[in-house]
């Protein structure tokens, strides 16, 4: 009998979802990428929405070691914020409190907001969003390659695809095999990020940084490489999406 109980709570405990044993939901956890004061070699990605956009057109680039979230900002981690006093800006505590109402994602789940929102949640704890060259870098790492995790081609089976639940964003950290050789995940799914759009030759009120399973669909993934991902659906500050925070080092 006990070695039948035994059996049955070890099989209820490998059932629980990933999404269960996920980061503290309010942290802030950072990744520090390159010592401070030491420059990367890194690259450029193409300008924003470049339909011609291939590894040949990328520009090698000087970057400062800087430090970056290793996860999305969560919709729990900005209720935390709030809920401490660390944020200020009141109309984004409004959408959070909308969110939280309509219960329309867990607090683990990245909280899709206006760039304006984005910016905000950063400032008020000490950080930024991240240029574009840090951000690739922090996907792809010093050399050339398609994914955070290298060239094969997934078809959904490293990435959260967001149409897998109710068009919501899954839990960070939901799929393990979505990791970078930084140490940084979920930068080939689950969400778009903001990123700073001044760098990239067009502002247009903001770029976002798109990831292959949210825009365009899962079945043109091998036609998203993580270099080709930056403007895809900009231009609308009032169109939300994720983010990860960074820092200088």
């Amino acid at each position: 009998m006990r070695n039948k109980l035994f059996l049955l709570l070890a099989t209820a405990f490998c059932l629980l979802p990933l999404s269960a044993f996920a980061q503290d939901v309010t942290s802030n956890e950072l990744v520090k990428i390159g010592e401070a004061g030491a420059k990367l070699e890194g690259y450029m990605p193409c300008e924003v929405a470049d339909p011609a956009c291939n590894a040949s057109k990328l520009q090698k680039v000087s970057i400062a070691s800087f430090s970056i979230q290793k996860y999305e900002v969560t919709l729990g981690q900005v209720k935390a914020c709030f809920d401490a006093g660390t944020c200020k800006n009141e109309k984004l505590k409004a959408y959070m409190d909308n969110v939280l109402k309509n219960n329309k994602y867990s607090l683990n789940a990245p909280l899709m907001m206006e760039r304006e929102y984005a910016e905000s949640y950063c400032a008020n704890n000490g950080m930024r969003l991240p240029k574009p060259e840090e951000w690739l870098y922090a996907a792809m790492g010093a050399k050339i390659q398609s994914y955070p995790w290298g060239n094969e081609k997934t078809e959904g089976e490293y990435a959260a695809h967001p149409y897998e639940y109710e068009s919501y964003p899954a839990d960070i950290g939901s799929f393990a095999k979505d990791y970078s050789a930084s140490g940084i995940y979920d930068m080939a799914g689950n969400v778009s990020e903001w990123v700073d759009g001044e760098r990239m030759g067009v502002f247009e009120e903001g770029t976002k940084c798109g990831n292959p399973y949210t825009w365009p669909a899962m079945g043109n993934i091998d036609a998203v490489k993580i270099y080709e991902r930056f403007g895809i659906g900009y231009g609308a500050q009032e169109d939300p999406v994720g983010v990860r925070c960074a820092k200088d080092n």
